[in-house]
């Protein structure tokens, strides 16, 4: 009787092993991609915390140089104008 008890005993612990390695396995995959997932967001915030004041530079700098060309046109407009008037005259 116990040739076949034991072995069948045996079987039955080596799948609910299975079965809680299989469940561990996963539960540790989702525990390390949320980690994962979390760390990688964290990493992003920091990055973009500390180029932020070179972004803000970047974005003046490119406000001021656009308004310095928009001058530049302007008097360009008024010295070709100025140009066309002492032609004719």
């Amino acid at each position: 009787m116990g040739f076949v008890i034991l072995p069948r005993r045996r079987r039955a612990a080596k799948r609910e092993l299975a079965r809680r390695v299989g469940q561990l396995r996963a539960q540790l995959m989702d525990a390390l991609t949320t980690q994962f997932e979390a760390e990688v967001d964290a990493s992003a915030r920091r990055i973009e915390d500390a180029v932020a004041p070179y972004v803000q530079f970047v974005e003046s700098e490119r406000e001021h140089l656009q308004q310095l060309r928009d001058e530049l046109s302007r008097l360009a407009q008024e010295l070709a104008a100025l140009g066309k008037a002492a032609r004719v005259a």
